[in-house]
């Protein structure tokens, strides 16, 4: 099945980009025919298959599209960095997550609402698509959490700050780092400095040597990108 909707800007829910999601005809709800948000991004196929990112009614799986069954629910984990669901790994309790910083890219600004939920409310959006995932405990919530757009700035702007050393060491603005997937499917990569990053599998191009990433004029270079840990 093409992956390929023709839809700009990125997932709200997931990050990915929203050309990498099912068709609309593709994924709507059998019995009240509103949209089964899926990702199909490639990022997902070593990593137990496609994911819901968001479900608009209902009317329970046994209406379900062909594609939304045979997906599974996002975990917190896999949540885009700006949205109010996600979590870090060490929240979560990702053994992997032995690092005191992690970078997430994009930020806010490049994230992107599928089709008609973009005339709601963000409000709306969040009631409907929780009353549709696992429910929480209260303990799990920060009262105190900022705002998606906020969040995703700080952590934006503290991560570059730290690259300025790297910056320095670099020829030509390009940076050699160390690659490696992750259980929820992104490339995460250590700098000169220490610093650990964690982006979309998806930014990383193939070249004749490695693997590059671009972002602010600097490219990221990996001779490899190694697997998940297991």
């Amino acid at each position: 099945m093409s992956t390929s909707t023709g839809e700009e800007g990125f997932c709200i829910y997931c990050g990915h980009a929203m050309d990498g999601h099912t068709k609309a005809n593709h994924s709507k709800c059998k019995r009240c025919k509103k949209r089964v948000l899926v990702c199909q991004a490639t990022v997902h196929d070593s990593v137990a298959g496609w994911r819901i990112c968001h479900v608009p009614c209902r009317c329970g799986e046994k209406h379900f599209p062909s594609t939304a069954k045979a997906a599974r629910h996002l975990e917190p984990t896999e949540f885009a960095s700006s949205h109010p669901d996600y979590q870090s790994p060490e929240e979560a309790g990702d053994p992997e997550a032995s690092y005191e910083q992690t970078t997430t890219f994009p930020d806010s600004s490049a994230i992107a609402m599928p089709e008609a939920e973009s005339s709601r409310s963000t409000a709306h959006q969040q009631t409907a698509h929780s009353s549709h995932r696992r429910t929480y405990s209260a303990e799990s919530v920060d009262e105190l959490q900022w705002n998606s757009a906020r969040l995703a700035e700080e952590t934006v702007v503290a991560g570059m700050a730290s690259l300025v050393i790297d910056d320095a060491t670099a020829e030509a603005d390009i940076v050699k780092v160390k690659a490696r997937y992750t259980k929820e499917g992104k490339v995460q990569f250590t700098t000169v400095s220490g610093q650990t990053i964690r982006t979309l599998g998806d930014y990383w191009i193939a070249t004749d040597d490695g693997y590059e990433f671009k972002y602010e004029g600097i490219v990221y270079f990996a001779k490899e990108i190694k697997r998940a840990k297991k």
